[in-house]
C-alpha cells in the first residue's frame, strides 16, 4: 500500500494537449456548445465522460506502481509564481507573457468542477490541496515530507522534472512520469550525475521551462563533468564561479582584429585554436558574460584586454537559482 501524489498539473496538460485534437475532448464539447451543435446537457455528459477518462487513465497508471492506499492531488495556486517572482521577475513569464510579481494563474479545479468532479476530492480516497501563493511542486514536496516522517511508501506522479530532487530525500519515494518509474539508478545512467547533486546542475545549467537562465558559460556537459569532479558548487574552485562580462565591445573587437591582421590568422583559426567566444566577441555580437578560462585564454595572447572586461562574481545568482529551485520554496534558506 502506498500514498500517491498525484501532480495537478497533469490535468492541466491533458486539458492543453487535447485543445486542438479532433477527440472528443473538454474542448472538443466546448467548441460544439459554442457553434450550437450540442445542447448544454449533452455538453455536461460530454464533458464529464471526457473526464472520467482521464481519471482512469492516471488511475491506471498508479496501478502499475501498487496498491493505492490514498491519493493526494496538489494543484497550483493562482498566485502561485510570485513568491519565486520576489526572487526572480522573469520566472515563467515567458509562458504568459507576465511577470511572475503579477501573474495569476488560471485554477484548473474550475474546469475539473465544470466537468462535474468535485476536484478537492475526485474519488473517495482522494485528496486535494491548494494554497493561493504556493505552486503544486511545493505542497507535493511538503506531502513528501509529512509522509515520510510517518515512514509511508510514497509515489510521485509528475512530468515536472523539479521532482527528481526527491530521489535524494530520505524515506521510501519513487517517482513515475506517466511512461516509467524513475529510480536514483536510472537517474544517474542518463544524467551522470546524483539526484543529490541536481539542484546544483540546474542552478549552473538553467532551466528553459521555468526561464530560469543559469549561468553563462555553462553547459550541461561542463556541469555534470565539473559536479563529478568536486560534488557540489561549494567545493568548487572560485574562479570557475567566475565570469567576464565585454564593458567596451567596440574596443575588445578592435584590439582582437589588431592581433589577427599582425598574424595574419584568420577569424575561424582564432576561434578554434584561442577561444571559442573570440568570433561573436570580434564580430561584437556577443551580449552573454564569458567564463574565466575563456577571458583569460584570450588575454594571454592579447595582454590587458581583460581590462576591457567587468568582472562578475556568479555566487550570489547561484543562490538566487538555488532557492528557486529548491523544493519546498523557502526564501530564508
Amino acid at each position: 500500500m502506498a500514498v500517491f501524489i498525484l501532480d495537478g498539473g497533469l490535468f492541466v496538460g491533458r486539458f492543453e494537449r487535447n485543445k486542438f485534437n479532433k477527440s472528443k475532448s473538454y474542448w472538443w464539447w466546448k467548441r460544439q456548445l459554442q457553434a450550437g451543435e450540442v445542447s448544454t446537457k449533452d455538453f455536461k455528459e460530454g464533458i464529464k465522460k471526457a473526464f472520467s477518462k482521464d481519471i482512469h487513465h492516471f488511475k491506471f497508471k498508479m496501478g502499475l506502481m501498487g496498491e493505492l492506499d490514498k491519493v493526494i492531488v496538489c494543484y497550483d495556486g493562482i498566485y502561485g509564481r510570485r513568491l519565486r517572482g520576489k526572487l526572480h521577475n522573469d520566472y515563467k513569464s515567458h509562458k504568459s507573457g507576465i511577470k511572475a510579481s503579477k501573474h495569476k494563474g488560471i485554477d484548473v479545479r474550475d474546469v475539473i468542477a465544470e466537468c462535474g468532479y468535485n476536484p478537492m476530492k475526485l474519488e473517495s480516497n482522494w485528496q486535494g490541496y491548494y494554497e493561493e501563493y504556493k505552486e503544486a511542486d511545493d505542497l507535493i514536496a511538503e506531502k513528501v515530507q509529512l509522509h515520510s516522517a510517518l515512514g509511508d511508501e510514497i509515489v510521485i506522479m509528475s512530468e515536472d522534472k523539479d521532482m527528481l530532487q526527491m530521489l535524494s530525500w530520505e524515506g521510501n519515494v519513487r517517482i513515475h512520469n506517466l511512461k516509467q518509474e524513475i529510480t536514483v539508478e536510472s537517474f544517474i545512467e542518463e544524467c551522470g550525475i546524483t539526484p543529490q547533486q541536481y539542484v546544483d546542475w540546474k542552478c549552473l545549467v538553467g532551466d528553459v521551462s521555468d526561464n530560469i537562465k543559469g549561468i553563462s558559460g555553462w553547459g550541461a556537459k561542463k556541469a555534470t563533468n565539473m559536479l563529478r569532479k568536486y560534488g557540489s558548487i561549494s567545493r568548487f574552485p572560485q574562479e570557475h564561479l567566475i565570469s567576464y562580462r565585454a564593458k567596451d565591445l567596440y574596443k575588445i573587437s578592435n584590439k582582437m582584429k589588431l592581433y589577427r591582421d599582425e598574424r595574419g590568422y584568420s577569424l575561424n583559426h582564432c576561434n578554434k585554436k584561442i577561444a571559442l567566444c573570440w568570433k561573436s566577441l570580434e564580430q561584437m555580437t556577443k551580449k552573454n558574460p564569458i567564463s574565466y578560462s575563456e577571458a583569460n585564454k584570450i588575454n594571454k595572447h592579447i595582454p590587458q584586454i581583460i581590462e576591457l572586461f567587468e568582472k562578475v562574481d556568479n555566487t550570489s545568482q547561484i543562490k538566487i537559482w538555488k532557492k528557486i529551485i529548491q523544493l519546498p520554496f523557502d526564501s530564508n534558506r
